[in-house]
């Protein structure tokens, strides 16, 4: 029994053996359960055989082996171990076939205390096998467990397949590469032991990149410290077109595509592969990403965050020059198609940087005039542009930052320049409404004569925004100035249903019978708006109005007068929402070319921004492409606007028409709330409904039988003649909704609905027929009359 003691170190062995990594743990788990059962048995076969041998052998049938095996003293030693393991091993397993049995008490309490102890080790093993069985299982269940979650997921918020698919497929990858446990095993090491790491798994492929050409050993292999392994599945995208330039990577397996998108396609510039490096562009230049990137197959790369690289190279300045010396000599010899389009730009943006510094543009963005006063000093060129051709002068107007706009001008920067957009400085201070700006700009001989004044004098338009009008006015623009596609203001009036707007800028000079190329005059345009009273009463008066007296100023006063939207009005003290900037007082007002009447409204916007529509065209009279893609032009900020979207596009102008939430009524001249006096033209925007030639429950309906998009006319008698016009030969009587509902009020009807125009069959066949139906019925009820009695 003492012997039992050495059991201790047959546990510290097992303990030993699953601590070390060349076995397995399982099987060495597996292993130790077997031999504690094996034990187990073993021991409860020699007590209960010891039970029965120190029994007297007068009384040997009273025991449970002398009832099995009568005389078991002289059978052999073998035959009575494995009669007592048997009883052992059927009691552990609770199978107790009853064959063999305990017969006197010692045994029966013997045998209690065995099958108690019987629970205890069944429930040991089976847990630890459960346990490991589920370790095993453990990742797959949990992967099956979010792809399900995923599909759930797409089908309930109705994704599209190509969607589903790029989710089921990194949910894929994620499962391949967490097996793999590289980030989570490179977390928990020490920085040298990282950095060791990090070395031999991808320092020759960092040696490669073109980028890191010539740069020294302690810089790369920092750099490659710093890096991040990731994977991405086939057709993900790794960057997106104009994304923020926070980051670039490195390929280090698999491949990836460059695109650029030209005419709504997608086109393939390259494909990189092991050693190629994507996404420099813009991390260099610190200019929007040029190109999206997607990934060709899986593919393993090295993310680079922008921060971290700029701090590797403020500590390594001279490598970092090099990285900028590699990318203009990859930039005047290589064939790359990625520099075609952007050489020039990128040239501009790299020659004369030492080192990876602020440029000038981005210390005017920032306001850091002291920063920017040392780099004047070094002889950095105040006119030097970024990628989208705004100079320091022209950021630094914008942001508001006087004293940056002071050095600037005092170091001959040119107060006229525009960028690719057509913005100039003096036009940016006047939309951020900063007077001291406007004036100073003003007195340095800033004006608008670059500017891309149409497309100011448009927006300003739809913004309704009049004090900046009159600015543009009398800063130089032309009433009459068109934009790219050949629009006016006036143009744009008519076009946005703004009658009161279209008087302020007759008023102003704008002439409504001027004439473009393959555009309708604004007259001809107003015309078709028959929805619009307002516009067919401005139309009216002004066709009554000979062309001469169209320029008299008497005219457009009393045109000014003849509405009670427009109104005299004086300039506030002070910005009604909040600029704090005094305009009324000698030092802080915007500088005049001369003095003019300040002109205010009050409107009522429509209920949201995107209920703003267009007046309906003629294609057949007037195909422009200016016209129908107005809704897609340029805002002053040089982003494109649709007017359906552009409250989200709009530049903020703090003095123009208060936009944000939908459904903002305030007025336009003082934010003050929409009341009963305001101008019906401003009420609401003329409904657009869609007509079909059909019943809407018939199979036409479901097929691709096509409308006609039409301005709600104020009756249905007037709805059913235009779609009779629509619709030759249809002599329609009656209008319906989807719901086959007809419809005899146009109250009820809402904007963008579509209609169904219907056709009383009996007047139809009639017409058709030539017959009068009812006589026909008539007829042929006497016939049944006459049959029926017949029958009888």
């Amino acid at each position: 029994m003492l012997r039992l003691w050495r059991l201790r170190r047959v546990s510290a062995m097992f303990a030993r053996i699953e601590k070390n990594v060349r076995f397995s743990y399982f099987w060495t788990r597996c292993i130790k359960l077997f031999l504690v059962t094996i034990f187990v048995c073993h021991c409860a076969a020699c007590f209960i055989y010891l039970l029965a041998a120190r029994h007297p052998e007068s009384k040997e049938a009273d025991t449970w082996l002398g009832n099995v095996l009568p005389n078991f003293r002289d059978e052999s030693l073998w035959t009575r171990y494995v009669t007592s393991v048997y009883w052992a091993v059927t009691t552990l397993t609770t199978t107790g076939y009853g064959d063999i049995h305990p017969v006197n008490q010692g045994e029966m309490v013997y045998d209690i205390f065995f099958m108690l102890l019987n629970l205890a080790l069944t429930a040991y093993i089976i847990g630890n096998m459960t346990n490991l069985i589920t370790r095993l299982t453990a990742r797959t269940r949990g992967y099956r467990d979010s792809v399900q979650a995923v599909t759930d997921f797409a089908h309930r918020n109705q994704l599209p397949a190509r969607l589903h698919e790029q989710m089921l497929a990194h949910m894929q990858l994620k499962f391949k590469t967490d097996s793999l446990q590289q980030q989570g095993t490179m977390a928990i090491l020490p920085k040298a032991i990282r950095s060791s790491l990090a070395q031999h798994l991808f320092l020759k492929t960092v040696e490669k990149v073109y980028l890191f050409q010539g740069t020294s050993y302690n810089f790369l292999t920092q750099l490659v410290t710093e890096m991040k392994a990731e994977y991405f599945p086939p057709r993900e995208e790794i960057i997106l077109f104009n994304e923020a330039p926070s980051e670039f990577y490195i390929v280090v397996n698999g491949s990836v595509d460059v695109l650029i998108k030209k005419d709504s396609f997608e086109q393939i510039l390259f494909t990189a592969h092991s050693g190629d490096v994507i996404g420099e562009i813009g991390v260099l230049c610190y200019m929007p990403q040029p190109f999206t990137v997607r990934s060709r197959k899986l593919s393993q790369l090295l993310r680079i965050d922008r921060t971290v690289f700029m701090s590797v190279v403020q500590s390594f300045q001279e490598d970092g020059q090099r990285i900028v010396d590699n990318l203009l000599q990859r930039l005047r010899e290589s064939d790359d198609p990625r520099f075609e389009e952007l050489s020039a730009e990128i040239e501009v943006l790299l020659t004369d940087g030492s080192d990876m510094t602020l440029s000038l543009c981005s210390l005017a963005a920032y306001g850091n005039a002291e920063a920017m006063e040392e780099q004047l000093k070094e002889g950095a060129d105040p006119n030097k542009a970024d990628y989208c051709g705004r100079t320091p002068l022209l950021i630094a107007s914008t942001k508001g930052h006087l004293e940056c706009v002071k050095l600037l001008l005092e170091h001959k920067a040119e107060a006229n320049k525009a960028d690719v957009d057509g913005k100039v400085p003096l036009a940016e201070a006047l939309i951020a409404r900063d007077p001291a700006t406007v004036k100073l700009l003003w007195e340095n001989g800033a004006t608008l004569q670059n500017a891309n004044r149409g497309q100011l004098l448009g927006q300003a338009v739809q913004d309704c925004n009049v004090e900046l009008i009159e600015d543009y006015l009398e800063y130089g623009a032309d009433i009459d100035e068109g934009d790219d596609e050949g629009l006016t203001p006036l143009h744009i009036a008519v076009l946005h249903g703004l009658p009161a707007m279209a008087k302020f800028l007759i008023s102003k000079g704008a002439n409504p019978n001027k004439a473009t190329e393959g555009i309708p005059t604004p007259l001809e345009l107003a015309e078709q708006s028959n929805a619009n009273p307002e516009l067919a009463k401005l139309r009216a008066q002004l066709l009554k109005t000979p062309v001469a007296a169209l320029n008299d100023d008497k005219f457009r006063e009393e045109l000014s007068r003849s509405d009670d939207s427009i109104h005299p009005a004086t300039p506030p003290e002070t910005s009604p929402f909040g600029s704090g900037n005094d305009i009324t007082s000698d030092a802080g007002a915007l500088p005049r070319t001369k003095k003019t009447l300040s002109v205010g409204f009050q409107i009522s916007q429509p209920q949201s921004p995107t209920r703003l529509k267009r007046f309906n065209l003629s294609r057949s009279r007037h195909e422009h492409p200016a016209i129908n893609s107005l809704m897609q032009k340029q805002s002053p900020r040089g982003r494109r606007a649709s007017s359906i979207k552009r409250h989200k596009t709009l530049h903020a102008n703090p003095w123009g028409r208060q936009r944000g939430l939908e459904g903002d009524t305030n007025a336009i001249s003082g934010s003050q709330p929409h009341s009963d006096s305001t101008p019906p033209e401003f009420s609401a925007a003329p409904k657009r409904v869609t007509i079909h030639p059909h019943h809407p429950h018939s199979k036409e309906a479901f097929s691709c039988v096509v409308g006609k998009l039409v301005m709600l006319p104020q009756s249905i008698d007037e709805l059913l003649q235009i779609a009779n016009t629509k619709f030759q030969d249809l002599h329609a009587t009656r209008v319906m909704n989807r719901e086959a509902a007809e419809i005899d009020d146009v109250s009820v009807i809402r904007d963008n609905e579509h209609l169904f125009v219907v056709v009383d069959n009996r007047v139809h066949l009639e017409s058709q027929l030539g017959f009068d139906a009812g006589e026909l019925i008539a007829n042929l009820e006497s016939i049944i009359t006459v049959l029926s009695s017949a029958k009888s």
